[in-house]
């Protein structure tokens, strides 16, 4: 074996399979460990195939390894890391992504449900791993590219989960938190005020504090800033935006302002986020 054969390379993919402009699937294979946010618009199921999935939230912390299926709903709002796998240093996951898992598609009681579904949901692997190995061949084009088939595969996933976890998926969408999350989620761009994100709310500004500490643990000044700064981070990373961009959409003073509050966040330049990017699109 030649020298430096085992070095594993820098690697950073992101590969997504979407049809007509629509992310049907996604396949993460990386040597990335920084933490990042879960928050985002669409629910996913994700099935670790190397090493280790670390979701934090408050003081609870929870571990999700190879060979585990975990359905983050849409707006869960965990901090998360990769660990990778020992044996081959790298960690790998599949995506089937799941918009259909949505508030407005589930029924909510008359007064609406409080609870919170304080953990991700944990999905029983065996039923669905025939899924996921026919998307594995999919990104390894070991088998010819079909989407129809591919839709077919998320469908019957999203069936699957719907019937299995109807109840715990309808409390966390119709949960309080869900609730102030989908609504600050819109706003999270705008460089709105807290009194101005009290009134659109339809509360005053001490009692939208209330709630929000009461929902989110923290005060709304630091969730913005910090789920601006992961957004930017996503922009960049998989849309391949530029800082310069970035910093005029998301209102900050200047270019310098925001670069600095970007590596006080995460420890390295933006630039470097999508420099290091390696996206592949597969479909139309």
């Amino acid at each position: 074996m030649g020298k430096g054969a085992n070095k594993v390379p820098d690697i950073r993919k992101f590969q997504l399979i979407q049809h007509l402009g629509q992310p049907l699937a996604a396949r993460f294979l990386t040597v990335n460990t920084e933490v990042y946010s879960t928050l985002n618009t669409t629910s996913i199921l994700l099935y670790i195939k190397q090493g280790r999935l670390q979701l934090y939230r408050d003081k609870e912390e929870i571990t999700y390894r190879a060979g585990n299926m975990v359905l983050l709903l849409e707006f869960s709002d965990f901090k998360a890391q990769r660990i990778l796998s020992k044996d081959s240093n790298i960690f790998e996951a599949l995506v089937f992504v799941l918009p259909e898992l949505n508030a407005n598609a589930f029924l909510k009681s008359k007064n609406g449900s409080n609870t919170i579904l304080q953990r991700p949901i944990t999905i029983k692997t065996e039923i669905l791993l025939g899924c996921f190995d026919e998307l594995t061949a999919q990104f390894l084009k070991t088998t010819p590219l079909n989407l129809k088939h591919i839709d077919e595969l998320r469908n019957k996933v999203l069936k699957m989960v719907k019937v299995s976890n109807g109840q715990s998926i309808e409390h966390h969408l119709s949960s309080a938190r869900h609730r102030l999350l989908s609504f600050l989620f819109l706003e999270v761009t705008t460089n709105v005020t807290v009194k101005e994100l009290a009134k659109k709310y339809g509360t005053s500004e001490s009692t939208f504090y209330r709630i929000f500490i009461r929902e989110i643990g923290v005060s709304p000044h630091r969730w913005i800033k910090d789920q601006r700064l992961h957004y930017a981070r996503c922009e960049m990373q998989f849309r391949q935006k530029k800082a310069s961009e970035m910093y005029l959409e998301l209102g900050f003073e200047d270019l310098a302002h925001f670069s600095k509050e970007f590596k006080k966040k995460f420890g390295y330049n933006p630039s470097d986020t999508y420099e290091n990017a390696q996206i592949e699109i597969i479909g139309s």
